[in-house]
C-alpha cells in the first residue's frame, strides 16, 4: 500500500511538473468539460493550464483545480482545446490588421515593415503571414522571398479547418489560391494543381480558380518537360475546371494570375462552441452558414483579387538577361600561366580563368530593356 501511495504522489508531481514546464495560454472560459465515458460526468470550470497529454480545471464555486487526461474528455472537448487558443489568437490579430485588409481591398499596399511586428507576435496565426506574402509579391518579382509566407499561412489555416469543417472558408480559399500561384511560379507543378483543387471544394466556387487554372494550362504546354504538370495531376485540373463557378463582378485580367485578400473575421469563443457541436452532429455538412458571411460572397464574385503586378515578358526585371550569360556582368576567360621551367629550358603552361567585364553587355549584367514593360519591370 505504501508503494502504491507512493507511485500515485510520484505520478501527480511529474504531471504538475509537466503542465508547469508546457503552460498554454488559455482564454479563462468557464465551460461543462464532459467526460468521454457513459456515465458523461461533467465539470464546470475554466482552463489553468494545459499540455499535449493533461488539462487542469479550475472548478468553478471553488478553490480546487482537477487534473483531467485529454484522452478522457468527449471529442467535442478536445477539439475546443485545440481550437480556443488558437481561435482567440487569430482574433486579436485581425483586430490589429483589419485596417490594412480594408486598405488592400481598395488597392493601397502596405509597407512589410508595417506588419511585420503583428506578424512576428502571433505567429501561429493565419492572417499576418498571408499579409506579409502578398506584400512581399506586391513589391518583388523574385518569389522565393513570398514563398515561406504563404506556406505558413497555408498550413496554419488548413490545420484548423481540418479540425472543424468551414471554419475559415474564406481564408482557406484564399490560402490555397496565393500559395497555389508561389509554388506554380517557383517551378511546381503537381502541388499547385493540387492546391487549387482543394479549394474547390464547395457548392458554389470563386472564378479566379478556373481563371488561374487556365493559365497554369497555357503555360505548361511552353514548359519544359521537367516542370510539366505529371499526367496523374491532370485529373485535378480538369475536376477544377468541371466545378461549379460564379462569374465575376468584373472581368479578370487575361493571361495574368489574379491573388485574393478576401479573409473572414475569426468567430468568437461562443461561436466556436456552436461552430464544434455542429462539426459533431453534421460532419461534412456541417457550419454551411460561414459560406453566407460576406468575405465568402464576395469571394464568390472574384473581388478584392490583385493580380500579378509584375511584366511577365522579363519576369520583373525590366530588362532581358544578357545574351552572354553573363553573371551580373561578370565572365571568366581563360589565360595560359607559366607555371616552370624543365631543366632543358622548355616553358611549361597551365590555365587559369580570371574575371573580365562582358563584352556583350559591357558589364551591365543585362541585355535590352523589355519593350513590353518599358524598362519598368511591372505591367503596363
Amino acid at each position: 500500500n505504501r508503494l502504491l501511495i507512493f507511485f500515485v504522489l510520484m505520478t501527480c508531481v511529474a504531471v504538475a511538473s509537466d503542465l508547469e514546464g508546457q503552460d498554454v495560454s488559455f482564454p479563462p472560459v468557464v465551460r461543462d468539460w464532459t467526460e468521454a465515458s457513459e456515465s458523461a460526468r461533467t465539470l464546470r470550470g475554466h482552463v489553468v493550464k494545459v499540455n499535449p497529454t493533461n488539462v487542469v480545471i479550475s472548478i468553478e464555486g471553488s478553490d480546487s483545480n482537477k487534473i483531467v487526461r485529454k484522452s478522457q474528455l468527449c471529442k467535442a472537448d478536445q477539439t475546443y482545446l485545440e481550437l480556443a487558443p488558437l481561435i482567440a489568437s487569430d482574433a486579436k490579430q485581425f483586430d490589429e490588421l483589419q485596417a490594412t485588409f480594408d486598405a488592400l481591398k481598395l488597392g493601397q499596399f502596405p509597407k512589410a515593415e508595417d506588419i511585420k511586428q503583428t506578424y512576428q507576435k502571433y505567429p501561429k496565426s493565419p492572417f499576418g503571414s498571408l499579409l506579409m506574402g502578398v506584400v512581399t509579391v506586391a513589391t518583388n518579382p523574385d518569389y522565393n522571398e513570398a514563398e515561406p509566407y504563404f506556406e505558413r499561412a497555408y498550413k496554419s489555416i488548413a490545420l484548423r479547418n481540418n479540425l472543424v469543417h468551414n471554419l475559415y472558408p474564406t481564408t482557406f480559399v484564399t490560402c490555397c489560391n496565393n500559395y497555389a500561384i508561389v509554388q506554380w511560379r517557383l517551378g511546381g507543378s503537381a502541388s499547385p494543381i493540387k492546391l487549387l483543387c482543394d479549394a474547390t471544394r464547395f457548392p458554389a466556387n470563386a472564378s479566379i480558380l478556373k481563371h488561374n487554372a487556365s493559365i497554369f494550362a497555357t503555360e505548361n504546354a511552353r514548359r519544359g518537360d521537367k516542370y510539366k504538370i505529371p499526367k496523374k495531376n491532370e485529373p485535378m485540373l480538369k475536376q477544377v475546371n468541371e466545378a461549379n463557378f460564379l462569374p465575376p463582378a468584373k472581368s479578370l485580367e487575361k493571361g495574368t494570375l489574379h491573388f485574393s485578400v478576401n479573409v473572414e473575421p475569426p468567430p468568437t469563443l461562443e461561436e466556436l462552441e456552436q461552430i464544434i457541436a455542429n462539426e459533431s452532429l453534421h460532419g461534412a455538412d456541417a457550419n454551411d452558414d460561414r459560406l453566407q458571411l460576406p468575405a465568402f460572397v464576395e469571394l464568390l464574385e472574384s473581388k478584392n483579387c490583385p493580380y500579378e503586378p509584375w511584366c511577365m515578358a522579363c519576369s520583373g526585371r525590366g530588362a532581358f538577361r544578357c545574351a552572354g550569360r553573363c553573371a551580373r556582368g561578370v565572365v571568366s576567360v581563360p589565360i595560359q600561366v607559366q607555371d616552370a621551367v624543365r631543366i632543358d629550358g622548355q616553358r611549361l603552361f597551365s590555365t587559369r580563368f580570371v574575371d573580365k567585364p562582358c563584352d556583350q553587355c559591357n558589364g551591365k549584367g543585362v541585355g535590352d530593356l523589355c519593350r513590353e514593360c518599358d524598362g519598368t519591370g511591372r505591367r503596363k
